[in-house]
């Protein structure tokens, strides 16, 4: 006949040490013959409660299998005594008086069975089996949750863990704690969606529900807030997780902050003038375009286009060289930066030849921050050059909303304004 250990093979590695405890020598004797035929243990043997205890204390035991009624007053008390001590320990409670020692009682005293005596050995023997397969779970999961946690502590990229329903974080590891610039210990709790920027707040709430429904989803360039203004910019990965009775959500974050850096400053780059600053003449079509689209939405808006152009500037060329021309340009870059709000846009065009769209302003303001721009000019070193400035609002109800209108007017208002002596600001007319 086979016997349990050629069956069970695997399962015995979890019992590889038993203590019996039962101050009945026939009992012992049995348990012992029943054993060494059962499997190939490590068996020891006591026969009192106390020594019960203290042999528990002094050595690790994968399974106890004891008598109620033996000498140290052996109670529901000692079982649940011995489970806390030792909480991964199998533990099957034997007993010839069911009624002093009821099932129930000693099961909830943390007993993992129960049985009475005497008893057949193949009720033992089933009893033995289930703790250890039992025995086996908790220790494969336990390897799976030590696993888990140490890739999840020791990962470079940020991860988290939240409740399905609430979106609160459940863990965090010091990746993420370190990509948003906060204490590890504080995130447990926290709305996942508060660590968010406002527009990426209302994104993520119904990505996330799609990705419940499918199990999983990725998102691109979520931001984070990090430590002060400064913001994280991250590849968001989501897989949902039924674990038990709960729902949650495992997200990993990959930090692409210094690649959207990187492109923006490309991006920037293509549009801008290397030598002042301004945008270039390739994105001011697409600007003035989009202005006029925005002020035409809303006749409460008005905006205006600025055409600027330096007096004298081929005579400075000529006198001082190119290196001061430049200078001079810089100059005009710099007067225009410092005139207008960050909603407003200045631009090179080419040459000595700049442009300015104002948003959401009025006619007097364009002129003032027009005649605010010659001041600030004026009061660089310019060369013998001055600044004329040619002004073309476009007011609410305007019938035609080309590009091309708009800077006629004000190329004409500029023409008007280097022909009146220079270093004027005109006005288009209707």
């Amino acid at each position: 006949m086979a016997t349990i250990s050629e069956n069970y093979s695997d399962i015995w590695l979890y019992h590889r040490r038993i203590l019996v405890a039962d101050d009945e020598q026939p009992i012992l004797d049995l348990l012992l013959s029943l054993l060494d035929i059962w499997c190939n243990a490590e068996v020891d043997t006591v026969g009192d409660w106390t020594s019960a205890e203290t042999t528990l204390a002094e050595k690790p035991y994968d399974l106890l299998i004891t008598d109620m009624n033996m000498p140290g007053n052996a109670d529901p008390s000692c079982v649940r005594r011995v489970r806390e001590q030792n909480p991964d320990l199998g533990i099957i409670v034997m007993t010839g008086f069911p009624e002093q020692f009821p099932y129930m009682a000693i099961t909830q005293a943390g007993a993992d069975d129960f049985i009475k005596k005497p008893f057949p050995g193949d009720e033992l023997r089933a009893k033995i089996v289930r703790i250890a397969r039992e025995s086996r779970i908790r220790h494969e999961r336990r390897r799976a949750e030590e696993k888990y946690r140490s890739l999840f502590q020791m990962s470079h990229e940020g991860m988290l863990v939240l409740n399905a329903d609430t979106y609160e974080i459940e863990d965090a590891n010091p990746a993420f704690a370190q990509l948003c610039g906060r204490n590890h210990e504080t995130l447990n709790g926290v709305a996942f969606l508060d660590l968010l920027v406002a527009q990426d707040q209302q994104r993520l709430q119904p990505w996330l529900r799609v990705c419940s429904q499918i199990g999983m989803g990725t998102l691109a360039d979520v931001k984070l807030t990090g430590n002060g203004n400064a913001v994280v910019h991250t590849d968001v990965s989501a897989t949902f997780i039924h674990a038990d009775n709960d729902r949650l959500v495992y997200l990993k974050f990959k930090d692409i902050t210094e690649r959207i850096e990187v492109e923006s400053r490309l991006a920037d780059a293509a549009q801008k003038d290397e030598l002042t600053g301004l945008y270039n003449k390739r994105s001011f079509q697409s600007q003035l375009q989009g202005s006029i689209a925005r002020a035409s939405k809303d006749e409460n808006k008005i905006m205006a286009l600025l055409l600027l152009d330096l007096d004298n500037f081929k005579r400075c060329n000529d006198t001082y060289g190119h290196q001061a021309g430049d200078k001079v340009l810089q100059n005009v870059g710099e007067s225009i930066q410092r005139s207008i709000r960050s909603s407003d846009l200045g631009f090179r065009c080419g040459g000595d030849e700049f442009a300015v769209i104002l948003r959401d302003t009025t006619v007097e303001a364009s002129m003032r921050i027009a005649s605010r721009m010659q001041d600030e000019f004026a009061g660089m070193e310019a060369y013998g050059t001055t600044m004329s400035i040619g002004v073309a609002p476009f007011l609410p109800g305007e019938s035609d909303k080309s590009p091309e209108t708009l800077i006629k007017r004000a190329d004409e208002a500029l023409y008007r304004a280097k022909g009146a002596g220079k270093n004027a600001v005109e006005l288009a007319t209707a």
